[in-house]
């Protein structure tokens, strides 16, 4: 819009009439929803010599809308929502007058929004960011070389979290992850919380995993060296446990490795026992590898020798458990597990020989009694079948425990 265009028309005549009518009570004067001042509305149809004029006239240069935008904000977002290389440019000349004119580079918009004059630009809905990257590249990098913090004032996401996050909505974008590499170049921090209470970016990030493209991910780690705070290495081991994706060696995060000095004891139980809860052995050998056992894995034994054919069976052996556990659900021992089973599945009475002579070595007693007072033995006499074998074993280890043989 030319300068004749735009006072021949209806906001030529507003424009005169704010500038020569009680000029102190209308110049900042907000209006409609949005709380639009003229400042901003300037921007709705750029014009250079408008812009100065309101400037001259004492518009206050970083007025707030209802959203809490400064005029800079306001015409960068109007700049990276714009398709018209023409229209963009004029925006970018608005812009760099407003900075130019003493506008707060790291001014913030309300917390809602959480923008700030680098961030409007990524958090705005571009669809061309092909076509309008070399721009807004370039007004990005005028504002940073004005003393735009790339990292952001701590109230708020910085631009490195706008644009991880922009790139994870895209499924990646090699405009977008470009910029990313610059602003790193330049001081960017990919560490940083968004807020002080939020996340890292990795753990957030962890937390969807689903929904992040697997070579970003990988980028984050190896090229940018992204990692989590301390406190936040619990919430990462549950996120690993959580998602088998994460867990894989090339393309995953190995959590346990980087972080497991920082992880509570509460932690690694939650780990072993969904390994055992899943009957999962891979997952399980990556925490032989990597976790510190527990002191007293018995319910995971329980776990395990409750549920027939249980893929990590075969490895109860290795763990430190109390053999005389009691499950606090059902008041069973190991044997009154054994006898169940049989009970209910009718399992083998060798491997119920076999299961239960592993428990008496181990230092079971035969004689406890389960939530209805009876020891496994009286369970025994219950079932339909005989199970010779395994009465005899049951009544010799009561006879060595009470001292009759």
């Amino acid at each position: 819009m030319s300068e004749n265009e735009f006072f021949a028309g209806d906001m030529g005549k507003v424009h005169v009439k704010i500038l020569e009518t009680d000029r102190e009570g209308y110049i900042n004067m907000t209006m409609g929803a949005d709380g639009l001042a003229p400042l901003h509305l300037s921007q709705e149809f750029p014009n250079p010599k408008m812009l100065l004029r309101l400037l001259r006239a004492g518009a206050e240069i970083d007025v707030r809308s209802a959203l809490g935008r400064t005029p800079l904000i306001h015409a960068i977002n109007l700049c990276a929502e714009a398709t018209a290389i023409e229209r963009r440019k004029d925006l970018i000349e608005a812009a760099v007058t407003l900075v130019e004119r003493g506008a707060d580079v790291n001014a913030s918009s309300h917390v809602i929004i959480g923008e700030s004059p680098l961030v409007c630009a990524i958090l705005a809905d571009v669809d061309a960011w092909g076509r309008a990257s070399h721009d807004l590249k370039a007004l990005l990098m005028f504002l940073i070389d004005k003393g735009a913090n790339i990292n952001g004032n701590g109230t708020g996401p910085s631009i490195i979290h706008a644009l991880c996050e922009k790139i994870r909505e895209r499924g990646g974008n090699q405009s977008l992850e470009d910029l990313l590499d610059l602003l790193i170049q330049r001081g960017g921090n990919v560490n940083l919380p968004a807020s002080p209470p939020g996340p890292s970016i990795l753990l957030d990030f962890m937390n969807r995993y689903n929904d992040v493209p697997a070579g970003f991910f990988k980028k984050l780690v190896t090229k940018y060296g992204a990692t989590i705070r301390p406190t936040e290495a619990n919430a990462a081991l549950y996120s690993w446990v959580r998602c088998p994706k994460l867990q894989s060696a090339s393309r995953g995060y190995n959590v346990l490795r980087h972080h497991k000095h920082h992880m509570t004891a509460r932690a690694f139980r939650y780990a072993w026992e969904q390994a055992f809860q899943k009957g999962d052995k891979v997952f399980y050998l990556r925490l032989v590898a990597e976790c510190p056992p527990p002191d007293d894995a018995a319910d995971l034994v329980a776990t395990a020798l409750k549920t027939p054919n249980h893929g990590l069976w075969a490895y109860v052996h290795t763990l430190t458990f109390d053999a005389n556990y009691v499950s606090p659900e059902d008041g069973m021992s190991f044997l009154h597990m054994i006898v169940h089973k049989l009970g209910t599945t009718n399992g083998r009475e060798s491997q119920a020989v076999k299961d239960a002579n592993f428990f008496i070595e181990r230092g079971m007693s035969v004689c406890i009694t389960d939530q209805e007072g009876l020891t496994a033995l009286q369970r025994l006499r219950r079932l339909s079948q005989p199970y010779a074998e395994l009465r005899l074993l049951i009544h010799e280890a009561r006879a060595k425990e009470l001292g009759e043989l």
